[in-house]
């Protein structure tokens, strides 16, 4: 730490310095100047660093004195103590450190070979300080950036790739990448850059687009006891739910690269499905008793009968296992068999009619064709066999047998709209 220099003059500048009123007599005057202000002390004897102990100055390690300290001290001697302060120039981030004997930042830069144009961050009257100073200089580049807009060469002051391209260049994005227009090694946004550099700019840029899609519900199915075997109800109908989804694309320089699921946010939930497939087994029928036989039965004994329930209960029964598949047809269905006089006849496929069989009518699909048709009015499903032909009546697709009709709704009704699907 720098003490103000003590100037000793009189009778206490003999005390001082050891001397008599003999001594003083015989003394003459030396000059000294301490960091700019100069005193004019009596001298006995000794070296300049004498001199300068005995005006109490302390000379610090970086100070430059002038004679040198072990100088021998004379009347015609000036004594000067120069203070040196450390200053760092940083010059386009590049930084160096050196001890100085000027006062402001204007003095430090005039021993510098900069060029005009130099931006200088502190103003040229700047005091040093005495514990150190940074000065920042920045000097202008010439860089070329080339890219998806062409070439172009400029003079920057900024230090490094990434500010020079926001400063000085169109549609720059802080996601842009950069490379060596040379090696093709890609390049650091913050990295500084020398005079003459040449860089490739890549724009990268992303967009997000949402669209609503939707959820597909659950299906359930619960054994009910209640119900007829063989037979389904939709308990509770099953309700897609929607999602927004958003997808983002990124495109580099114009030309798409890439798309991925950027989230995912559910705006419906899904209602599930609810089916009920019933157990309740069927109850049998007692056999029915034969009459005696009559006279008149005796004149046809040995001749088969073709009376229709006979002809009815041998119809094969229908398999109510399997999933329907392909595509959902609704129409309208029609029923038969009870009071028509159609119940034991024949069918296209040669069989004999049984109106409370799981059967139905329709006009093209292959004989033996199981469908499941369900009434959406009751939720109620039923799986049938193709055994005939029709209906040919305008706006009917189906002619179920009563006892399918019955399953799944009301032959009271007449004609029900309904949904099939083929069972594999």
């Amino acid at each position: 730490m720098k003490k103000t220099p003590v100037i000793v003059t009189g009778l206490a500048a003999a005390l001082v310095l050891g001397g008599s009123s003999s001594a003083f007599a015989m003394s003459s005057a030396v000059d000294v100047t301490v960091y700019g202000k100069t005193s004019s002390v009596r001298l006995l004897s000794g070296t300049v660093a004498d001199v300068l102990a005995g005006q109490g100055v302390e000379v610090r390690p970086t100070d430059i004195v002038t004679p040198s300290l072990d100088s021998p001290a004379s009347a015609e001697t000036h004594i000067v103590v120069t203070q040196q302060r450390p200053v760092t120039l940083v010059v386009n981030g590049l930084a160096s450190t050196k001890l100085t004997t000027a006062k402001t930042v204007g003095e430090v830069l005039a021993a510098e070979d900069l060029p005009d144009d130099a931006q200088i961050a502190q103003a040229a009257d700047t005091k040093l300080a005495g514990g150190g100073t940074t000065i920042d200089v920045t000097t202008p580049k010439n860089i070329t950036f080339v890219g998806q807009l062409g070439s172009t060469t400029i003079r920057v002051p900024e230090a490094t790739v990434a500010d020079a391209a926001a400063a000085h260049l169109l549609d720059v994005q802080p996601t842009d990448r950069y490379y060596d227009a040379t090696s093709g090694a890609p390049i650091d946004g913050s990295t500084a850059f020398g005079d003459g550099s040449t860089v490739r700019i890549e724009r990268v840029r992303t967009s997000d687009a949402t669209q609503t899609q939707p959820i597909d519900f659950a299906t359930s199915t619960q054994d009910d006891p209640e119900l007829a075997a063989g037979t389904t109800e939709v308990r509770t109908q099953g309700v897609k739910g929607t999602k927004d989804v958003v997808t983002r694309t990124t495109t580099v320089d114009g030309v798409v690269s890439g798309q991925e699921v950027a989230s995912e946010t559910v705006t419906k939930e899904p209602v599930a499905e609810v089916v009920a497939k019933g157990t309740k087994k069927a109850t049998a029928t007692p056999a029915a008793t034969e009459a005696p036989a009559t006279a008149d039965d005796a004149s046809t004994a040995g001749t088969p009968s073709s009376s229709p329930s006979s002809s009815a209960s041998s119809a094969p029964s229908t398999d109510q296992s399997g999933s329907a598949q392909g595509d959902v047809t609704t129409c309208k269905a029609s029923h038969y068999g009870r009071g028509d006089g159609t119940d034991g006849g024949p069918t296209a496929s040669g069989e004999r009619f049984n109106a409370d069989a799981m059967t139905a009518a329709h006009k093209t699909l292959p004989l033996g064709t199981r469908i499941k048709v369900t009434n959406p009015a009751s939720g109620k499903s039923v799986v049938v066999r193709i055994n005939d032909r029709g209906p040919y009546v305008g706006g009917r697709c189906l002619d179920l047998s009563a006892g399918a009709f019955d399953a799944i709704g009301d032959t009271g009704n007449g004609v029900m709209t309904v949904q099939f699907q083929v069972v594999g």
